[in-house]
């Protein structure tokens, strides 16, 4: 009787140490470990490999001896506050975002063995390398631009309206006013905070009544050549896998789905 319940309460500690929540509470302490950037201090660089599988070995071996003292603890800290929306941030949040990195570097996952080297955003006078993911198979990658040199007179002022530019200017200003009724009318589809819509709404109306004074057929034109160009740019989003590539998400790690990573700065530019 003593063994049969020895072994229902062994094999009710692996469960929860392996499948339960204590899986989560020991992979976080190994990418504590892996990620702590005072390893390097302590043993002159990451980890290696054998020393983080003992240390998840040992973890386990006591979270199934002693998993009735060790439960509650790790079921109070397995409620983070997740606000409603997914992509909105909160304060303490983890969550890894393009926006909060920049330049080349490691990124890693703290819940598996995977590593890569990412470009997060990079930039050169005239060109830049912008980090995305995919959001169906989880591939980094980076985007390359180039800024095209601006046939443009010596008197050009991107501050200027086109009232205040010399008619051989109004092609750069008209696609830049474009640029910025797209963008505009993108942010409208997404969640804001209170009046930032009707302020969008203002700066779309205000540039419309700027584009009012450009002849038809000039404006005809000049945004066939917008709606190309924003084609061929928006084509650079879509993955080989048919996924679609975004850098204004949360990145998650390709082959766990985590979405706790580590990145560490190699170069900036």
């Amino acid at each position: 009787m003593v063994l049969i319940a020895a072994v229902i309460y062994l094999v009710a500690g692996m469960l929860m140490a392996t499948v339960g929540p204590g899986r989560k509470g020991i992979a976080d302490a190994v990418g504590k470990i892996r990620g702590s950037p005072i390893a390097p201090l302590i043993v002159g660089g990451p980890p290696p490999p054998w020393k983080l599988i003992l240390f998840r070995v040992l973890l386990t071996g006591g979270f199934i001896l002693f998993w009735p003292f060790l439960i509650w603890g790790v079921l109070r800290e397995d409620k983070p506050a997740v606000p409603a929306d997914p992509d909105e941030w909160f304060p303490g949040d983890e969550r890894m975002r393009w926006e909060w990195m920049g330049g080349v570097g490691t990124l890693s996952c703290l819940e598996c063995d995977f590593a890569q080297e990412v470009t997060s955003f990079t930039h050169g006078g005239r060109s830049s390398n912008t980090g995305v993911q995919c959001q169906a198979c989880g591939q980094f990658t980076s985007i390359f631009y180039t800024r095209p040199v601006l046939n443009v007179s010596y008197s050009y002022d991107h501050n200027k309206t086109l009232s205040e530019l010399v008619p051989e200017d109004w092609p750069v200003r008209i696609g830049k006013v474009l640029g910025s009724i797209d963008f505009f009318e993108t942010r409208l589809k997404e969640p804001a905070r209170a009046g930032e819509k009707s302020e969008w709404l203002a700066e779309i109306d205000e540039a419309r009544r700027e584009l009012s004074a450009v002849p038809d057929e000039q404006m005809q034109a000049l945004e066939l050549k917008h709606q190309a160009e924003k084609a061929a740019d928006d084509a650079l989003y879509d993955c080989e896998c048919g996924g679609r590539r975004v850098n204004d998400k949360p990145l998650f790690c390709p082959s766990c789905r985590s979405l706790k990573l580590n990145y560490k700065v190699r170069y900036m530019t």
